[in-house]
């Protein structure tokens, strides 16, 4: 058996969920997204089309699971009313002349300052998106540096997700699931660094964007070739 860390255990619970529970997967992730980036029960009334009970129901619950969450979002908000701006992803700062000129959180607070607020919140989480660019950048860097520029193309990139067209070669294929894998659990940056959230990918191949088939993480060439052979032989 293969041994896998930690990191890749916590990977593969979290992954799990797809499988094992995908219709609960899938009506929460719309309140989830609006939730996480700084929606309200009313968002999920007006736009979910929750009742008004359900839907104070699910944002005590969102708040109270993801309550660390909460406390990053008013420790920016802090820094933002200190210091006219907010610090994103690789460097990048968002100026918020507004809210660093108000008192949030009070009756008088304007709405374009509240805006300000969760717009500069959510551009802080939304920044980190460009860790697949970065991801996309390094593997072409590499495939083109070991001579596999011929083999592997980087052809499209949709949210989270690279796209390559790529030789049907079960060696071409494990460089880059080795390369790919790699670079897209990199985390080298002290905002993002951990160990209980770690990064994870996984690749997945097929003969059409519609039907994919998982490859695991450090396959070997044998393994590859189960995959291969099993789309071969699917219509």
């Amino acid at each position: 058996m293969k041994e896998i860390t930690k990191d890749q255990y916590l990977a593969g619970v979290i992954n799990s969920i797809e499988t094992k529970y995908p219709e609960l997967r899938r009506k929460s992730k719309g309140p989830t997204f609006a939730l996480q980036y700084m929606g309200t029960w009313h968002t999920l009334h007006k736009r979910g089309g929750f009742p008004v009970d359900q839907a104070h129901v699910i944002e005590d619950s969102f708040r109270e699971l993801y309550a660390v969450s909460e406390q990053f979002n008013a420790q920016n908000t802090r820094f933002m009313e200190a210091n006219g701006h907010i610090e994103c992803a690789f460097g990048l700062k968002l100026r918020t002349p507004i809210i660093s000129k108000t008192i949030l959180g009070n009756s008088k607070t304007p709405y374009e300052a509240e805006a300000e607020a969760r717009s500069a919140n959510n551009a802080v989480t939304q920044s980190w998106g460009m860790l697949l660019n970065r991801a996309m950048i390094a593997t072409n860097n590499r495939i083109e540096k070991d001579g596999y520029g011929l083999d592997i193309l980087p052809c499209n990139m949709i949210h989270d997700a690279g796209y390559f067209l790529f030789r049907n070669d079960p060696k071409v294929i494990k460089y880059l699931n080795d390369t790919l894998i790699s670079e897209m659990e990199w985390n080298d940056d002290d905002l993002i660094r951990s160990t209980d959230v770690p990064m994870a990918a996984q690749l997945e191949i097929g003969k059409s964007w519609d039907t994919q088939h998982k490859l695991p993480n450090g396959a070997n060439i044998k393994e590859i070739e189960d995959v291969t052979d099993t789309i071969a032989g699917s219509n």
